[in-house]
């Protein structure tokens, strides 16, 4: 965030921050010692950062609200519950957060993110939005990780901004032409590979072999280019036509739990595994490149398994860029002074000039 506010002109302060997971303190100790960071100083981590006991009006001001809720709820790998699951409440709590916010006459922008399969949902708290929140402008959109990086990851984006920072304007488009980034650019070529025979389960032992074949008969069709890298889960039943996970140059979505991504390169499938490209599995810190994030950051997590649930539950970082720049750019344009409170007067009337250019537009 700070860096993409800097590419605005724009100066960020982290207020309301929260998460019940203590270790992520330890984690933005570290890495703001060498990043500028300032979470661990000022967010509130552990038991006391479950947000669904903040009361909502300790809540400190602010001009913006970016926010990734729970997607367990409607996630393809989730238990389906939707609103049933009690973990749907904080995208609600997120809402209530927005409407507290909005009328204090500070806030401009906010950007809500969660699994497309939540689109219903978000719907619905769109239009309760546009309700409540009427000097707002909102809209919806789904976005493809794999535009900008080699890694699938499918995210539906609410967008809300503050009607006198749009100029008459509609909401800004995100950017979509970003450039792209190969799979080989963010793989460390200096990591050891692992001899197959030696995997610890004899059925990953034989989902290697029988992925071999059927990269083998991927090349010969010409489904798969030769030189590519191919990603595979090991441990998948490879009979199953469901179970099967077998792509080229791309990663499937990274998770918390699951099992780790195998990385087989196709050009030198005749070598034997040490003189092989690639032959080992994703490695923990690739994770972090793979969602936009610095590698340099695994080093300041205090170990494999929260490093993991970060990556796995974290922004994408090219998503964020592209929904949120051209906002923070629009505001930036708009000259609103953002330190500045807009009283209840002042809100009503910027719903008066949102319905007569409604009007005008027609």
């Amino acid at each position: 965030m700070q860096e993409l506010m800097a590419q605005c002109h724009c100066r960020y302060t982290s207020v309301n921050t929260y998460d019940i997971e203590p270790r992520y303190h330890d984690f933005h100790s570290r890495w703001g010692s060498t990043s500028g960071g300032d979470l661990a100083s000022i967010g509130v981590f552990g038991p006391k950062g479950d947000v669904l006991q903040i009361d909502i009006h300790d809540l400190l001001d602010s001009s913006g609200l970016v926010a990734g809720c729970p997607c367990q709820p409607w996630a393809a790998n989730g238990l389906h519950h939707g609103r049933a699951d009690e973990r749907s409440e904080l995208f609600d709590l997120m809402v209530a957060w927005i409407v507290e916010l909005s009328y204090r006459g500070l806030l401009l922008f906010v950007c809500l993110e969660n699994s497309v399969r939540a689109r219903h949902h978000m719907q619905i708290q769109q239009k309760f939005l546009e309700v409540t929140v009427p000097f707002f402008e909102f809209d919806m959109m789904t976005v493809q990780l794999s535009a900008t990086l080699p890694h699938r990851r499918e995210r539906l984006w609410l967008r809300g901004m503050r009607v006198d920072t749009l100029l008459g304007k509609p909401m800004p488009p995100p950017l979509w032409d970003l450039p792209k980034v190969k799979l080989v650019d963010l793989l460390q070529p200096d990591l050891e590979n692992v001899d197959p025979t030696m995997l610890s389960t004899q059925k990953k032992r034989l989902s290697f072999w029988n992925y071999v074949k059927q990269i083998e008969s991927h090349l010969s069709s010409g489904q798969a280019e030769r030189g590519a890298t191919a990603v595979m889960e090991l441990d998948r039943a490879h009979t199953s036509v469901f179970g099967i996970v077998l792509i080229f140059d791309m990663i499937p979505t990274i998770r918390v739990r699951g099992p780790d991504y195998f990385l087989l390169s196709t050009e030198d499938l005749h070598l034997p595994w040490y003189r092989k490209r690639i032959c080992r599995y994703l490695a923990e810190n690739e994770r972090f490149a793979l969602q936009g994030h610095p590698v340099e950051a695994f080093n300041a997590m205090s170990g494999k398994t929260i490093a993991r649930k970060a990556t796995g539950n974290a922004y994408a970082v090219p998503m964020l860029a592209q929904v949120l720049l051209p906002m923070l750019n629009q505001i930036a344009l708009s000259a609103v002074d953002i330190e500045k409170a807009l009283s209840l007067e002042a809100l009503d009337m910027l719903v008066s000039r949102k319905m007569l250019l409604s009007r005008e537009s027609l």
